[in-house]
């Protein structure tokens, strides 16, 4: 082709009041059968919009630039125009034809969205855990990520995210809420990926364009060995249960499913909290765990209990968790920046609270442990001591329960003593997120899907 005219304007995804500036660009260096340049604009069906704009020209206005030792090249830019006030947000054509006086000497054409008024635009784009140690994220080989990205988009769009690991395509989706987050396998070989997401308006098979425009960012993440898995500071430790929450609701060990959601939510939600990534729990997002196959009732025992998570917010209220063991029922809690802790034993109901350290950054990992001890009171031989160093004085007869709580660097406890002789069952369960969100007014029903807490590892052991 011997003749083209580029547009150029702030990419081909367009808001209301850009300036788009047409130019000729000439191969021929004197062709006086040139007449000017027309500009029309077309939706997908090829049905022209609006008006068409013609630029009358010359070969004789034309200005010659000198490009390389071999050809010659002649522009010749127009004014701006902008797009019609009356177009409606959605994907258009720009063609542009070259006249000629027997016709058109050339034609070129140009996809483009029109964004009318509406917000486009990527505000982040990260990784969980975020990774340390490098001016990149390092991460493990073979370790599932969450990359989280988070977008500002007008409510008439609807927009479609792809992402790409090199050149390969690992994962696409629409964006809801504007957040899009996807889990993705780091390769087993070391070294930097760099990851490429292209953000449509809409999906690009709905345009019906050729060239669908869209947005790109770009992040390298880098795989090493010498990465640090996060989880549990004793993670290796003999857990009957270990649940990871890697994108599953596995067991980490030996990868079946552990916990069924109550709630009805198909998949999981999974959000990026600081230094890790956690699964979703709210009044909306329940899950159970039967532990009646895990805990173990001896003479003297004691079960432990573990989460990493991260609350909402400070200001979050609501219980996100309920642990039923036998006789036992405990509860856990948010409200006004406390953590609080109710536990009822047979008929004796008892609470403990444990604020937020002043220094606290909510979004960062916390770990909290809850260890539950049973001494049969006829073998304390009124012993002053415990294994946690609480003491317990016996009753008659019967069992003394120990609930002891340690959340950053406070540690409480409760203590239980019930004249009962009667065995009980060790039949239990975990309930995640049976907590209720705020109302938007007072007297209204609750937000259905409010959070309280992410939650990114959990596990059960047990002691003699």
């Amino acid at each position: 082709m011997q003749y083209e005219a580029p547009l150029s304007a702030e990419g081909w995804l367009i808001r209301e009041g850009t300036l788009i500036t047409p130019s000729l660009v000439s191969l021929n260096l004197s062709d006086a059968s040139m007449r000017g340049v027309t500009i029309q604009i077309t939706d997908t069906k090829n049905k022209v919009i609006g008006d068409t704009l013609t630029y009358p020209v010359n070969a004789s206005s034309m200005t010659q630039k000198k490009e390389g030792a071999i050809s010659s090249v002649e522009s010749f830019s127009f004014s701006p125009f902008s797009l019609p006030l009356t177009l409606l947000p959605g994907p258009y054509r720009m063609v542009c034809v070259v006249e000629g006086e027997e016709g058109a000497l050339g034609t070129s054409q140009y996809d483009f969205y029109y964004l009318g008024k509406e917000n486009f635009a990527v505000k982040s784009i990260r990784t969980y855990p975020p990774g340390t140690g490098s001016a990149y994220p390092m991460v493990p080989p073979e370790f599932p990520i969450l990359i989280n990205t988070s977008f500002s988009a007008g409510k008439e769009l609807t927009p479609y995210i792809e992402w790409y690991g090199g050149t390969t395509k690992i994962a696409e989706g629409y964006i809801e809420g504007g957040q899009h987050a996807f889990f993705w396998q780091t390769p087993s070989k070391e070294g930097t990926v760099v990851l490429t997401a292209r953000i449509y308006p809409e999906h690009p098979l709905k345009m019906g364009l050729t060239n669908p425009p869209y947005l790109t960012q770009k992040m390298s993440v880098f795989v090493s060995k010498k990465a640090t898995k996060p989880g549990l500071q004793d993670r290796d430790y003999p857990y009957e249960v270990l649940s990871r929450f890697e994108g599953n609701l596995e067991d980490a060990v030996t990868k079946k499913p552990l916990w069924r959601s109550s709630s009805g939510q198909a998949e999981p939600r999974w959000e990026g909290r600081g230094n890790s990534y956690g699964m979703v729990i709210g009044s909306q997002d329940r899950y159970v765990l039967d532990t009646t196959s895990y805990l173990k009732k001896q003479e003297t025992v004691s079960h432990r209990y573990q989460w990493r998570f991260s609350p909402y917010s400070k200001d979050v209220e609501g219980i996100w968790a309920t642990i039923q063991e036998g006789m036992l029922l405990m509860t856990l809690r948010f409200k006004e920046a406390a953590l609080i802790v109710e536990a009822m034993y047979g008929s004796e109901k008892k609470e403990l609270r444990i604020p937020f350290p002043s220094d606290t950054v909510i979004d960062e990992i916390s770990e909290l442990r809850i260890t539950v001890s049973y001494k049969n009171n006829s073998s304390l031989d009124k012993q002053k001591g415990s294994p946690l160093g609480v003491e317990i004085p016996p009753s008659e007869e019967g069992e003394t329960v120990l609930l002891q709580c340690q959340w950053y660097d406070a540690s409480s406890y409760l203590l239980f003593t019930k004249p009962d002789k009667a065995t009980q069952e060790m039949a239990g369960q975990v309930v995640l997120g049976s907590g209720k969100g705020p109302s938007s007014e007072e007297g209204s029903e609750p937000i259905p899907s409010f959070p309280v807490v992410i939650v990114d590892e959990f596990g059960l052991s047990y002691e003699k």
